[in-house]
């Protein structure tokens, strides 16, 4: 099965290769999504199982590992290899192909991936990956994508900053969008409380125009956080 995604739809599971465990699904989001973010999807693919070669156009994909290792290879000749900390643009513009295995024969893989509306249609197709130690993101909202890929983050065409942090046990840390701008918090990993309300792995809550955000850690937790303008 092939399948084809774009920025007027939302992510669909894909045929795993060898017939194995390949498990999606979006998150928190609403159908018309959050802004530009479109859709967060989290997915599983189980040892040496992979996603057969699918299509994207115009749309802008950022891949966060969780665990595991996830190999990417598309028809712009990238053949890479993500492991937690590796944060991935692909801006498919015109049209790519790509597949996403499992490097791993023993080890599942899990990452989560958030869609985003490109600043503008047909835009060169790319590909983009770097690294961000835990050290950078530990107790902090670290930038990790932005439009103009400033402090070491990757560049996304599109009017988002997306950040991540990992936090200790009872660790807190506190956020603010800018003027005119609205952000929507996801929780990768283990349990939070943002602004009095638990959140566990999977979950996720907007922070309104205006607004601002408390979050204390129940338990280890790492979050991602995406910042994008208000709606008018």
């Amino acid at each position: 099965m092939r399948g084809q995604h774009d920025s007027e739809t939302r992510p669909e599971i894909l045929a795993p290769v060898g017939g194995g465990a390949a498990v999606a699904h979006s998150t928190g989001l609403t159908r018309d999504g959050f802004g530009v973010l479109r859709a967060i999807q989290e997915s599983s693919i189980g040892p040496g199982e992979g996603l057969e070669v699918h299509m994207h156009r115009d749309v802008e994909i950022l891949t966060f590992v969780v665990e595991g290792t996830l190999e990417h290879r598309d028809s712009l000749g990238d053949d890479v290899i993500l492991r937690h900390g590796d944060v991935q643009r692909l801006s498919a513009g015109t049209g790519v192909f790509q597949a996403e295995c499992n490097y791993s024969a023993v080890a599942p893989v899990r990452f989560v991936q958030a869609w985003v509306v490109p600043r503008r249609p047909a835009l060169p197709p790319c590909c983009q990956m770097r690294h961000f130690p835990e050290t950078e993101r530990s107790g902090r909202l670290r930038l990790v994508a932005a439009p103009d890929g400033r402090d070491g983050a990757v560049t996304v065409h599109s009017d988002l900053d997306a950040y991540s942090s990992v936090l200790a046990p009872r660790a807190a840390l506190a956020y603010t969008p800018a003027a005119g701008r609205m952000a929507w918090l996801h929780v990768v990993s283990g349990e939070i409380s943002a602004n009095g309300h638990r959140h566990a792995a999977g979950e996720g809550c907007a922070v309104p125009a205006g607004g601002n955000l408390q979050v204390e850690a129940v338990s280890r937790a790492e979050l991602l956080l995406f910042e994008v303008p208000a709606a008018s």
